[in-house]
């Protein structure tokens, strides 16, 4: 009996051991409070007119199939009102004409980003979002235009982790980016550390199986 019972642990613990595969998920967020308060936040404060940003506040911006070192470009456009804010006026600024998209890299892995965009003169279509980890495509979403008057909250959480997205604008692509936040995700446990956790309870488990078994037997043959 005994013997079936470690081996039923050692099937368990085998169990927990093997990756669970998943299908990423994404939810839309609609406004800042979703978040913890723990973000990053970057207004782009201080970039100049015309500056071409490649990087900032440890996020780097690319412009996909350009170049090594096409950023955006600096612009200052404080009129447009900006859904939840800061008002500060300083934009990241997409203004070519039918990219194939924009990439932003962060320093680690996230899995909640917003950001408040002013999508010109384009009222309609979608923008369309590429998430990636390692180089890896881990989900993709789109997200309808909201409209064009003003800078407008959109955001998104996943339950991939991801290092990277691509940012592809509706229409002819251009728009103005600004009040950008992201959040680190939260470390998981190794696969490895699952499978410790699991041997250890179903080996303590057997042990007090045995433990009760002996004393049984002790207490009889007494």
């Amino acid at each position: 009996m005994h013997t079936r019972l470690f081996g039923l642990s050692f099937v368990l613990a085998a169990a927990f051991a093997l990756p669970i595969p998943a299908k990423a998920g994404t939810a839309l967020l609609t406004n800042p409070n979703q978040f913890s308060g723990n973000e990053t936040l970057l207004t782009f404060e201080g970039v100049q007119p015309f500056q071409n940003v490649t990087s900032y506040g440890g996020v780097g911006f690319q412009y996909v199939g350009q170049p090594a070192g096409s950023g955006l470009q600096g612009a200052f456009d404080p009129s447009p009102h900006r859904e939840f804010g800061p008002q500060e006026g300083t934009i990241l600024n997409q203004f070519m004409f039918n990219t194939t998209g924009v990439a932003m890299t962060f320093s680690s892995e996230i899995n909640r980003l917003a950001f408040e965009l002013r999508t010109f003169p384009n009222s309609g279509g979608e923008l369309s979002i590429d998430l990636l980890d390692h180089g890896t495509l881990v989900d993709s979403l789109a997200i309808p235009n909201r409209g064009t008057a003003e800078y407008l909250f959109y955001g998104f959480e996943s339950t991939a982790l991801f290092d990277e997205i691509i940012l592809r604008g509706p229409g002819d692509g251009r728009f103005g980016l600004d009040n950008l936040r992201f959040e680190d995700a939260p470390a998981a446990p190794e696969p490895g550390t699952m499978a410790l956790i699991a041997v250890g309870a179903c080996g303590l488990l057997g042990c007090r199986w045995w433990q009760r078994k002996r004393g049984l037997a002790l207490t009889r043959a007494g």
